[in-house]
């Protein structure tokens, strides 16, 4: 089992590159279904999880998205593999858990002791797939396919909207800040809907 986990951990790393690292620690708070804030060594840390987008609070299914992570992670000590590292030093990491009794997606997985809970919320129709930050991951590609299929979670409504669609909808964002060069455009900026989060 240790010969899989390393293998797990070192493929992340040559994906990844030489930001990826692990770390454990205790869920002292779920901010929504795709952020949460983790005590680590006395010392508090934001992560967000990597390669998926939870629906905000406020936003359809959002409320859902925050309960299920909270059920996973809240009060855990949990293992994180750090990916990348955002702005106010966010970290972006795999969520590592136990993997789930249900699984019949994928098969292989059930073989590791370790699953990561992107991938859950995404298969429990509470995330997207975010397909530029994952670099084409295919798991994740088809857990959400699968749960678009089976019409769960936000799925099972009309037409659902991204997180950063309904942020501009409602009026929420007024400034992005592009992570390419750490510049804020405001929303009269004629550069605001080019820029990234």
């Amino acid at each position: 089992m240790r010969l899989i986990t390393y293998l797990l951990f070192t493929a992340l790393f040559i994906v990844y590159g030489e930001e990826t690292k692990t770390f454990t620690g205790k869920v002292i708070k779920v901010i929504d279904g795709n952020y949460c804030v983790v005590l680590v060594e006395k010392k508090e840390i934001n992560v967000r999880l990597f390669g998926v987008d939870a629906p905000d609070t406020g936003q359809p299914f959002g409320k859902e998205a925050k309960k299920k992570l909270t059920e996973l992670i809240f009060g855990k000590k949990v293992k994180f593999v750090q990916i990348d590292i955002g702005f106010n030093k966010l970290r972006i990491c795999q969520v590592i858990s136990t993997p789930p009794e249900t699984s019949t997606t994928i098969n292989h997985q059930k073989l590791l002791d370790q699953w990561p809970l992107n991938y859950t919320m995404v298969q429990s129709g509470l995330a997207w797939h975010l397909y530029k930050e994952t670099r084409n991951d295919r798991v994740l590609a088809g857990l959400e396919l699968e749960a678009r299929k089976k019409k769960i979670g936000l799925w099972a409504g009309k037409d659902p909207i991204t997180p950063l669609e309904w942020r501009i909808k409602n009026d929420v964002v007024n400034h992005w800040l592009n992570t390419q060069n750490d510049r804020r455009h405001k929303k009269t900026c004629r550069w605001f809907k080019r820029s990234q989060l």
